[in-house]
């Protein structure tokens, strides 16, 4: 199988494999844990920010945010791809402004719309932490880059207050 090698690869190789196949659903599910792992081993906080600013130099952002509009549809993969964004806009805090230029943001809202629509709580709680991610990164942007602002609170907002509202439904709806 092409996802079973991935973790004996470098970060970059596994950006070039995903690059290779962006049709491949699994692939990117299984790239995308590789890239959250490679975050979430990093004890320190400033360990965590150097990953997740080699994983944006390898151009993991720029492969997981194609995933993620290629297959938004897919709530596997939505739920694979989302926590990977939201990480790395966590830790390199431009990497909101970059899911811009990548047209990102869009399939964010319009997954986040779905998994509303159809009860998906895994779904609906990764497209929030992934916005919410995005609004921390904007708090910090300098004010002379208020045009680049990935996220319009106006759009956003009523979404958010439905998943708040909702309550998250039960543990049960968690399932796959």
């Amino acid at each position: 199988s092409s996802c079973g090698a991935l973790e004996d690869l470098t970060l970059a190789l596994v950006v070039e494999k995903l690059e290779a196949a962006p049709h491949h659903g699994a692939l990117c599910v299984a790239a995308c844990g590789i890239f959250e792992q490679a975050v979430e081993r990093a004890v320190m906080l400033a360990s965590q920010a150097q990953a997740a600013l080699e994983l944006v130099d390898v151009g993991a952002l720029r492969v997981v945010a194609a995933a993620l509009r290629r297959h938004a549809h897919s709530d596997t993969v939505a739920t694979a791809a989302l926590p990977v964004l939201a990480a790395l806009c966590r830790w390199q805090p431009q990497a909101a402004l970059l899911l811009t230029g990548y047209h990102a943001i869009a399939p964010v809202i319009d997954v986040l719309r779905r998994g509303l629509a159809r009860s998906k709580v895994r779904v609906v709680l990764a497209a929030c932490d992934l916005l919410h991610a995005i609004a921390t990164s904007q708090a910090m942007i300098p004010p002379t880059a208020l045009a680049a602002m990935p996220l319009d609170a106006e759009e956003a907002a009523p979404l958010l207050l439905r998943a708040a509202a909702s309550g998250g439904a039960t543990t049960d709806a968690l399932d796959p």
